[in-house]
C-alpha cells in the first residue's frame, strides 16, 4: 500500500513506521473493538518526519549499530541474571544443608 519515491530510504521509512510517533497516531485512528484496524483515510493523515537521502541512511546505520548493542546488552544481563539465579541456589542449598546438619 505505501509507495516509497526514490527520496525516500526503505529502511527508514520501516523504522519511522515502527517508532512510537506513528503508533500514537494508528492507535488514534484505529476503528473496530476486538481487532482494531487502521483505514486507508488514517493511513493517508500519518505524519512521518523525513529528512534528506543521505541523512536517513545515517539514521538507519546508527539506529542498526544501537540495536545491535542493546541485543549484546540484553544478552550479557541474562547471563548475569541466569548466574545470579545459579549462585542464589548454590547458598540456599548450602545454608539448608548446614541447617539440617546443624538440627540433628
Amino acid at each position: 500500500m505505501l509507495r516509497p519515491s526514490h527520496h525516500l530510504s526503505t529502511a527508514f521509512l520501516l523504522r519511522a513506521l515502527e517508532s512510537e510517533l506513528t503508533f500514537r497516531q494508528a492507535t488514534e485512528c484505529a476503528t473496530g473493538i476486538a481487532q482494531k484496524t487502521v483505514p486507508l483515510s488514517g493511513l493517508r493523515r500519518l505524519l512521518v518526519p523525513i529528512a534528506p537521502y543521505e541523512e536517513q541512511e545515517r539514521i538507519v546505520a546508527r539506529l542498526d549499530e544501537l540495536m545491535t548493542l542493546c541485543g549484546r546488552l540484553e544478552d550479557q544481563m541474562e547471563s548475569v541474571r541466569v548466574e545470579g539465579k545459579g549462585a542464589l541456589d548454590a547458598i540456599l542449598h548450602e545454608a539448608l544443608e548446614q541447617s539440617s546438619v546443624g538440627q540433628s
